[in-house]
Formats: structure tokens, C-alpha cells, sequence
């Protein structure tokens, strides 16, 4: 039924793993079943299992398999820790007690991105939402960066207003959650933080 190659991921390692594959090949269906490995041949506890995925559907299909499994228990399942890794991040952030902001919808931040657009261009200037995109994308490319040589004058004001109106508002976007968790992580601090 498995692959050889498969089976290296499901069969259990004295380490964490990654699994990194095309859209449709199977990885959510090759995770579970190495958790579900993992957890009835008792090499790890469930309660120590953390599963990050980047979506919530992927991450809610992967719980709704184990929940499946005839391996294992409910208890086991529902004591598995499982989310985006923006979310698990988040709940870092709150259980270290640091300073979170609401996140801005897909929406919100595109009304943002364009106010920004119109602060450096012009209200002349009709954004489309592949350059509200493409925006955004060069944000999320540069935040955390110390040096933005290589952004041109107009790109660097643009996305310097985006950041000013996110403030303005007491608001982050989900690169702001990884932002934060990055700083948390290399704080002194760090030992104590429990991500599940």
C-alpha cells in the first residue's frame, strides 16, 4: 500500500519530520498515518505531538483521519496539538503574555495596501489587485529584513505607509504573527515557551 518512500516518512524517527511534497501527493495522508505510527506503538506520547500545516483545512483533515484510525483512541487524538503555523504561533505569542494585535482580513489588507498605494501615487492612480498583490507579496518578502537596498524609492515608501496604517490601527497581518514569534524565539525567554 505505502511506497518505499513513503513508508521512511510513517515509520518512526528519533526526530521531528518534515514532509515536503506537490499539492495532491499525499502528504496529509502519509503525516497521519506516521502519527498515528508514532503514537500506538508508544514512541511518543500524543500529548506531545505538534503538527503544523499551513492551512486550517489541511490541519482539520489531518485531525478528522486520526479521529478515523483504527489505532487509535479519541483521547489520543484530541490530545495531539494541531493548527497553522501562524496559529500555533499566536497561541505562543499569548501563553509568553506579549502584545498581540487583532489580524487584518484578506480584505482589510488589500484597503490598506491601496490606501498606502494612494498615499505614494496619487489618488489618480487606479491599483488593480494584481499590483495590490504584488505589493503585498514584496512585504512579506522584506519584513524582518535589516536591509532594503534592493527596494526602489516608490516600493519602500508604499510599503512604509502600509506599515504606518497597520500601527495607526493597533492591527497585524499574518507576517506580523511570524514576525513577533521569530523575536520571541531568540528571547531569553525562549526555554520556557510551550507551543503545545
Amino acid at each position: 500500500m505505502w511506497t518505499e518512500e513513503q513508508w521512511a516518512v510513517i515509520e518512526p524517527k528519533n526526530a521531528s519530520s518534515v514532509v515536503v511534497a506537490a499539492p495532491g501527493s499525499g502528504k496529509t495522508t502519509v503525516m497521519t498515518e506516521h502519527l498515528a505510527h508514532v503514537i500506538a506503538t508508544g514512541r511518543m506520547p500524543a500529548q506531545r505531538i505538534l503538527a503544523m500545516t499551513f492551512t486550517r483545512q489541511a490541519a482539520e483533515h489531518m485531525r478528522q483521519k486520526l479521529r478515523g484510525h483504527e489505532r487509535l483512541r479519541t483521547v489520543d487524538v484530541e490530545s495531539c496539538a494541531m493548527g497553522t503555523f501562524h496559529g500555533v504561533f499566536f497561541r505562543a505569542l499569548l501563553e509568553a503574555d506579549r502584545q498581540v494585535y487583532p489580524v487584518l482580513g484578506q480584505r482589510e489588507q488589500y484597503a490598506l495596501m491601496r490606501e498606502a498605494m494612494v498615499d505614494v501615487l496619487g489618488e489618480r492612480h487606479a491599483a488593480s489587485m494584481y499590483e495590490l498583490q504584488s505589493y503585498l507579496t514584496l512585504y512579506s518578502r522584506m519584513i524582518g529584513r535589516r536591509e532594503q537596498d534592493e527596494l526602489d524609492n516608490k516600493s519602500r515608501r508604499i510599503l512604509e505607509s502600509y506599515v504606518r496604517k497597520k500601527r495607526a490601527l493597533n492591527r497585524w497581518d499574518h507576517d506580523d504573527i511570524l514576525l513577533a514569534s521569530l523575536h520571541l524565539f531568540q528571547s531569553r525567554s525562549a526555554s520556557k515557551i510551550r507551543l503545545f
